[in-house]
């Protein structure tokens, strides 16, 4: 039987040791699987389990990227300010 169970942004955040504003983005973005009922969030275990394996297959440099997201500013991308 396939496990359903639906995970909170908090909990993913604290199983992966992220903020959970990291989560939201990812959500957000499309980045992480995920559910939006109502104002909720929800992510669906097998979907985590699935996006776990698929970054870790990616190496290092994907779960930095991941994690920097849209958030990563400029200069560190080495673009300009002016």
């Amino acid at each position: 039987m396939i496990n359903n169970e639906m995970l909170t942004p908090r909990e993913v955040a604290e199983y992966l040791k992220v903020p959970i504003q990291t989560i939201w983005r990812w959500c957000r973005t499309g980045t992480l699987p995920a559910v939006k009922i109502g104002k909720y969030w929800r992510i669906p275990r097998n979907e985590l389990e699935a996006f776990i394996k698929t970054s870790a297959n990616r190496g290092p440099q994907a779960a930095q990227e991941a994690a920097w997201g849209e958030s990563r500013p400029q200069q560190a991308r080495g673009g300009t300010n002016g």
